[in-house]
Order: structure tokens, then sequence, then C-alpha cells
């Protein structure tokens, strides 16, 4: 069974850009290219970076408010209002990307009146445990997804879950780079003949970049006998700037180190690389490590479940210990003096990414799990149990939206 025809709603906690944001957007193109449904993205919060990207693909969104982190009477206040508003777009299914957004998921697809829902944990599941909403919700989803069987383990034991957890893991989409690599290093500044190593990763305290900095002193230290000036491009969203760009200055990485921000021509950014480097100690499918290995590039990585399981057991040699920065600078360095290594490396590395994680395949999967929600064997969801609080305007359109919605909705 396809899902053609149904309106399916992507939940997400943030409309800034992410790896969880950015499969739900891969997801929604799918579905939308591929599958014929109707999809819709909301988001809590305020338009970011996400929201941008699915006006660029065509893709409708809308922002909700949610007061998760008030009183229990304002957020238990906040779901109900979500749910007279989701029911108000007759979905068919709802499929949540990250902690919050399954709970709420969880607690009202019934009385949204659709007939499928996941739980969906698309991270490492690292904030999990800590209410008995969560533990309601995610006992109660028709089903359970992870994206790393590390994941999936873990869900399992936290929550004794009796239903099956389905493992789909992310699937890369590297659209066709804007600028080449001798554009790219222009814009950097640097020598078309520099090494350049790069992160693609959100910056805050959970990807360790504080590791990857000081390893890359110790990089620079050992290539200064050889007149090398290597540099470090960290691509990403600054949510915890301060901390990192402090310990850049302490460490004098003034001249070997770029702060990029977020960038939207990841495919020419990593074109201009020469090897990709990663080092969060905790991750479920990595998508800035499948990004890397999608554009060809050998990756050197800290040794976390899930960065070991995409990498494949080809790559224990690039694999460093947990908050090891020697170590780390080690492995570095081996690869930056082989260049036929890390070209066979970055190889091997694109076909494992085409062979095992397409954005085709996660589409597939994720596809065939919703389908089965709607099969004959499977029970329909009752109808909404709960009579929520009316209001007049329960169904009147919220105010932030992309053009798409606003026309579809007058």
């Amino acid at each position: 069974m396809t899902l053609a025809g149904k309106r399916i709603l992507i939940l997400l906690e943030s409309l800034e850009l992410g790896g969880a944001e950015r499969q739900a957007i891969h997801l929604a193109r799918y579905l939308s290219e591929r599958e014929g449904t109707t999809v819709e993205v909301r988001g809590l919060g305020a338009p970011g970076a996400a929201s941008d990207l699915c006006d660029a693909w065509g893709i409708p969104w809308r922002s909700v408010r949610l007061d998760w982190y008030g009183t229990r009477f304002r957020r238990l206040a906040g779901i109900a209002a979500m749910a007279r508003q989701l029911a108000c777009q007759h979905p068919d299914a709802i499929v949540p990307y990250c902690r919050v957004p399954n709970i709420v998921a969880g607690l009202i697809w019934r009385w949204t009146g659709a007939r499928a829902c996941l739980w969906n944990q698309r991270d490492a599941g690292l904030d999990l445990g800590r209410s008995r909403l969560e533990r309601w919700a995610v006992r109660h989803a028709p089903a359970v997804v992870a994206n790393a069987p590390y994941a999936a383990e873990r869900l399992g034991r936290l929550f004794d879950l009796r239903q099956p957890i389905h493992v789909v893991p992310n699937g890369v989409r590297l659209d066709p780079p804007a600028a080449d690599r001798a554009a790219w290093r222009a814009r950097l500044g640097i020598d078309p003949h520099a090494f350049v190593a790069c992160m693609v990763a959100n910056i805050h305290r959970s990807k360790d970049h504080a590791t990857l900095l000081r390893a890359w002193r110790r990089v620079v230290d050992r290539l200064a006998a050889r007149r090398q000036n290597p540099l470090l491009v960290l691509a990403g969203r600054l949510d915890e700037p301060l901390p990192v760009k402090a310990l850049a200055f302490d460490l004098d990485l003034g001249r070997y180190v770029r702060f990029l921000g977020p960038v939207e021509d990841i495919s020419g950014l990593l074109g201009a690389a020469d090897l990709g480097v990663f080092s969060s100690p905790r991750e479920g499918c990595p998508n800035g490590v499948l990004e890397c290995m999608a554009a060809g590039l050998a990756v050197v990585a800290t040794d976390a479940p899930g960065v070991r399981d995409v990498l494949g057991p080809a790559a224990a040699p690039c694999l460093a210990a947990p908050h090891d920065d020697t170590d780390l600078a080690e492995r570095i360095l081996d690869l930056l003096l082989d260049r036929a290594r890390r070209a066979e490396l970055g190889a091997a590395n694109r076909r494992r990414v085409e062979s095992q994680y397409t954005w085709e395949a996660m589409g597939r999967r994720m596809t065939e799990i919703l389908a089965d929600q709607f099969s004959p064997r499977k029970p329909s969801a009752p109808p909404p149990h709960v009579a929520l609080p009316h209001r007049p305007d329960s169904c009147r359109e919220p105010a932030s939206s992309s053009p798409a919605t606003t026309r579809a909705a007058t």
C-alpha cells in the first residue's frame, strides 16, 4: 500500500535548521515527489533556516506556538490548543521529529483524527526519560522509529517497550555545488594547495568542538616544521559561540580556523576540503558525517556508536577515543600526510553512502512503516474521545506561514 492521496503533517521542534530538520525536509520532498502525498511542515517557534529551505523546495509550512517549558497548566493548555489546530488540518498521519514533537504527537494524534503516527527518534535520545508524559506517549505510539541501532537499543531499555522498534538510518542528498573548489578556496582566502579539514555541525556543547580545536592546535604545531598552514573550517549555526571562539583565541588559532556559520552550499564547501572531521562523542546517525562521505571525503571522527555504524568497519583506524585531543590529532595527521589513503577512504565512503544511506532509501522505508498503519489488518484509531474546550477561532489559520500555505488557505 502506498500513501498516495494522504495528508501528512510533519511536526518539528524548531524551524531552525539542524540534522533532524534536514531529515524531515528530505522526507517531505520524498513523500511529495515520489508518493503523491500532500505534505505540510509544522514547526514550534519562529521561522528560521528550515522554513527558508521549505520555501526553496516548495514545501508548505507553518509556525505554531507551544509553551512547553512553562507551568504544567500552560503546557497542557498548549497541547490541547495544538490538538485543535492540527485537527482542523484533517491529517491522515503525523510524523514528529525529536523529543517534544514526539511527546505531543503521541498524546494528541487520536484527537486530530489521524490514523497513523510515529515516535520518531532521529537523534541519539540523550534528553529522554524526563517525564511521565514521555513514557505514556512512546508506549502508545503505533510505531517506533530510531535512526540507529544505538538509539533503538536505548529507547527499548529506557521505556521497556513491547512494540518493535524500526531502525531507519538517515538519508543524505547533496545538491550540485553552487561554487567549485577554486571559488570556495578563494572565498576562504587560502592557498589552492593548503590542507583543509571541515566539520559540518551546529556549534553547541554536545558536539565537543573544544576537543577538535585542541587537536587542531597539535596538528598546526606538528606541521609548522614543514611550513604548512592547514585550515580547519567549522560550518554550522553558532548556538554557543562564546566558549568555542574564546578557546580558539586562547589556543592562538586565529589563522588556522574559520567559523562560517550556516552554509547553504555544503556541496561546494566539502568539494574544497581534503578531510572531514567530527568530534561529537554521542550520535545516532550523524548527518555531518554522511555529507562528508557523500562528497567523497575520508573522515576522522570520535569513536561513538552511531559514527562507527555509519563509517563501517574499515574506518576503525580513523576513529579516536572520545574527548582525547591527542588521539584525534594523531589520526588527522596520519591521513593528512597520506594523500593516497585519503582518496581510497573517500571513494569507499561515497560507495557506502550510495548503497546504504540515500534519501530515497530513507523515504521508502518511512513510507512502508506509515503505510502499514493504514493496512486493513490494523485496527483504525478510535475517534477523538476527549472533549477539548471549544473556541470559535480554533480552526483559524496561524499568522506565520509559508506563502504556498497561505495561498492554499485562501
